[in-house]
């Protein structure tokens, strides 16, 4: 016998049960006077709910778009486009004029803001609707976290005002769906509040339903008693009725008595937890204290007592069903698993959280200690200003060590630490913010900071570090008296003489670094005053601060052999007193750290190669002690990649390449011969690239991106040219079983490699090739896949331009050329593009290519 409660995700026409919330949805609809939000928690059927109501009431001239949410866009453009694109995509037929010019004015009239244009788009849709346009929006929790929601939602709150000007907007309502209350949705208090919805609640199924639900899924032949039990648990619960009744329809003809339903429940919902929704709904109950205190009344009888913000938390949880007055756990299941002693257990295990928080940013665990902190201050009340000050304190620590500077100051402004209790961290939090200021590039606020610890605090290693910092403040300031007032700073501490309680070292350090800043002010107005400062510096420094004084003697001496010299002495120096580079510091961000110890590895690859070689052994065996040559050089490469600093990524990557570093199954060879690949793909032969084609046939070790189409159609075209048909073949065709393999935004370049396939037979003359390849790209191209899709390989005529090129061939005009395929730039070949934010600029390909491939540009 064939089972019918199958785990389906959509539920069929003939085992779906309407609730109430059908009747106000259909009402809704059929009102079209207020949009709808059906309020509801997850795993209660709200997307059925609104499926169904799109296959009951969409007809012949009533139009139902259902767009789900919950996979989000960059940008308010692409989201808005998505709802249009769909209505078109679903409506072929009733859309397909419309279709075309929508997407001449989407490239002609980009100009438009995004809700004006979205506006037009939709009127032109509504013009070609006989009836209603019903636009259904579920998940829409998802998209209130991107930054761009508030435009959506304000412009959905815009169209049932603009029907006083646009009567083509009365056929047009939505429906929304989502686990946020309708006055959460937007967020920007400057924005009018998405106050105009009519909120649908989505409870469980009433006994009436319920016996329904029995009926549909032919349990009905059970015993009463049986069916009344799974009642008495789930009271209606559209997901564990469902669950619980699959699980009985297994195994009815073994049920004896109602003890065998119990133990069913037992074994689904009340010994793992772990099944939906008793999973989801555990898990917000441990992240909000609010529900778990709303939970003890509750159990105290005390449902009345609730407040309606508390109440509504509940019913989001999925928790209690939507009731006026007195509430109650929605039923027995979700009652157990939420027990007194569970609750009493989570209380426990946060009570013990903000010294698990310190432990681990002693351990510099920072980002576990922020979720930990984040809990800790969200569940705790009536604490002791002490412990509330310890708390806000250290969740500043974690913050400002991960460099999420704007919270750290947010939390270390809610500290009250007195001044004179806890002197050591009232100055400090003083001096943190400031440096956190700083680091946001915020020098002018950074400054009474520091001026306030300059003034209030003991000569001690705060004084000396706000001061230091005091005159870095006002060296990022423009302005000829800044500057004095930033070289007065750091003279005085270079003179100084009575720092209190600080070591020898600790005061020589600081003198250090006013040194290091007096040379690096100094080094446009006098060369030689500011090597000199350099050199004081180094004197005085820590051996862990030296690096950074030697790059910068490096970086300013004009004589190579001093420069060699300084170079030799810096690398000794590491090498001596073993040095490791630490991860970023902002309060001593001179310290050799990996930033420093990249740019040495590049002056020494530019100076010395015997010194580069010096540095990459003692890497090997001090620093990276489980990586071999090519992963080392590999990281230092594309550092310089990632820095714009082609040229010198690229040499080291020769260079690792001509020692033979490269092993075949090192995925990091096997990326760096990827590199060299495409940044070489220009030269006379392209050698990098047919070693790297080679590599990939007998064994890829990466997944496909845009390189591997990149050096796949450089190097066809490059063999095509030369009348190697047969070998650029045989390159081209290997992505093309692959296909599955590759992200879906890739899949356009497909299309490229395809013309240059038809490039190759059109030079080889096999007519039924040709015009088969032709067909086949046209198909591919008017499937409508790629209309919103970019490639940098295509450029944004390149799609086009393919298109009439295979129409040339399949329909031939006489009085048409075909158009060859956008130009492919050379490396050294000058460019003008148009950022996304409206600059133009000029310059040679290989400085733009990384902005072009991250589509912050586009050639023009």
């Amino acid at each position: 016998m064939e089972k019918i409660l199958k785990p389906y995700t959509i539920i069929p026409p003939h085992l779906y049960v309407k609730r109430d919330a059908d009747r106000q949805l259909r009402e809704i609809i059929t009102d079209m006077g207020r949009p709808g939000y059906v309020l509801v928690s997850r795993q209660m059927g709200k997307t059925n709910l609104l499926l169904n109501a799109k296959r009951e009431l969409s007809n012949q001239d009533d139009i139902f778009i259902y767009i789900d949410l919950s996979n989000t866009f960059d940008n308010e453009t692409a989201c808005f486009q998505n709802i249009i694109n769909t209505a078109i995509e679903i409506n072929s037929e009733l859309y397909s004029e419309i279709s075309t010019i929508i997407q001449k004015q989407r490239q002609e009239r980009n100009d438009l803001p995004p809700h004006k244009q979205h506006e037009r788009e939709l009127r032109y849709l509504l013009k070609a609707t006989k009836g209603k346009l019903v636009v259904i929006l579920d998940e829409i929790d998802a998209l209130t976290k991107t930054s761009y929601s508030d435009k959506i939602f304000a412009q959905i709150r815009s169209v049932y005002f603009s029907r006083v000007n646009f009567p083509e907007f009365e056929k047009l309502t939505y429906i929304l769906s989502g686990v946020v209350e309708p006055s959460e949705i937007i967020k920007d208090p400057k924005i009018s509040p998405f106050n105009i919805g009519e909120k649908i609640f989505l409870n469980d199924f009433s006994k009436e339903e319920f016996d329904e639900f029995i009926k549909k899924a032919k349990l009905d032949e059970l015993k009463k008693e049986f069916i009344e039990r799974i009642f008495y648990w789930t009271n209606g619960n559209p997901r564990i009725t469902w669950d619980l009744c699959s699980m009985i329809e297994n195994n009815k003809f073994n049920i004896q008595s109602i003890d065998t339903i119990d133990e069913f429940v037992q074994k689904l919902y009340l010994t793992s937890f772990d099944k939906p929704p008793i999973d989801n709904i555990r898990e917000m109950v441990i992240a909000d204290k609010a529900i778990r205190d709303a939970i003890i009344e509750i159990d105290y009888n005390k449902g009345k007592e609730v407040a309606d913000n508390i109440k509504s938390k509940l019913y989001l949880a999925g928790i209690i069903n939507f009731e006026e007055n007195d509430i109650k756990i929605k039923n027995r299941i979700i009652k157990n698993s939420l027990s007194r002693t569970w609750i009493e257990s989570v209380k426990l295990q946060e009570q013990g959280l903000l010294s698990l928080a310190i432990e681990n940013i002693e351990k510099e665990n920072y980002k576990e200690a922020i979720i930990m902190l984040d809990k800790f201050l969200k569940n705790s009340e009536s604490l002791d200003k002490e412990t509330e000050n310890f708390a806000f304190y250290n969740f500043g620590l974690a913050f400002y060590n991960v460099s999420e500077f704007e919270n750290a100051i947010e939390q270390f402004s809610k500290t009250n630490f007195s001044s004179k209790s806890y002197p050591q961290i009232f100055y400090r939090i003083k001096k943190l913010i400031g440096i956190c200021f700083l680091a946001l590039n915020k020098p002018d606020e950074s400054i009474s900071f520091f001026k306030y610890v300059v003034e209030n605090d003991q000569k001690d290693e705060h004084y000396a570090y706000s001061l230091l910092n005091y005159g870095v403040a006002y060296s990022k300031l423009k302005g000829k008296e800044n500057i004095e007032i930033a070289i007065n700073t750091f003279l005085k501490i270079t003179s100084e003489n009575n720092f209190e309680e600080m070591s020898m070292s600790q005061i020589e350090n600081v003198k250090a670094m006013a040194n290091y800043n007096l040379g690096y002010l100094k080094k446009n107005v006098n060369l030689k005053e500011s090597i000199e400062y350099f050199k004081s510096a180094l004197l005085l420094s820590s051996q862990d601060l030296k690096p950074s004084i030697y790059q910068s003697l490096i970086s300013n001496e004009e004589n190579k052999n001093q420069k060699l010299i300084y170079l030799h002495d810096c690398i000794e120096n590491i090498i001596e007193f073993s040095l490791k580079p630490i991860s970023n510091d902002v309060e001593n961000s001179n310290i050799f750290n990996w930033k420093l110890f990249t740019d040495l590895f590049i002056n020494a690859f530019e100076i010395d190669i015997y010194e580069f070689e010096r540095l990459l052994e003692y890497s090997k065996e001090i620093i990276y002690l489980d990586k071999n040559n090519d992963e080392i050089l590999h990281i230092i490469a594309t550092n310089c990649l990632n820095n714009n600093k082609w040229e010198i990524g690229n040499s080291i990557l020769k260079y690792s390449h001509a020692k033979k570093f490269f092993s075949k199954d090192s995925i990091f060879s096997y990326s760096s011969l990827k590199l060299l690949a495409y940044i070489n793909k220009f030269d006379k032969k392209p050698e990098y690239s047919i070693e790297y084609l080679n590599q990939f046939r007998n064994g890829r070790l990466e997944p496909i991106d845009f390189y591997d189409f990149d050096i796949v159609s450089h190097t066809t075209f490059f063999l095509t040219s030369k009348g190697k048909f047969v070998e650029a073949k045989e390159y081209l065709q290997l992505l093309f079983p692959l296909k599955n393999d590759v992200k879906e935004d890739l899949l356009i370049n497909y299309i490229l490699l395809k013309h240059l396939d038809l490039q190759i037979e059109i030079s080889i003359g096999d007519n039924l090739k040709i015009m088969e390849i032709a067909k086949d790209i046209l198909n591919e191209i008017e499937s409508n896949k790629y209309e919103n899709v970019r490639s940098n390989l295509l450029g944004d005529k390149g799609l086009l331009d393919i298109k009439i090129f295979a129409q040339n061939i399949v329909n031939p005009n006489p009085s048409k050329v075909p158009i060859k395929v956008e130009k492919i730039y050379g490396r050294n070949d000058k460019i003008k593009v148009r950022f996304n934010d409206g600059r133009i600029v000029e310059k040679k390909y290989k400085h733009l290519e990384k902005d072009l491939l991250e589509k912050n540009c586009k050639i023009i």
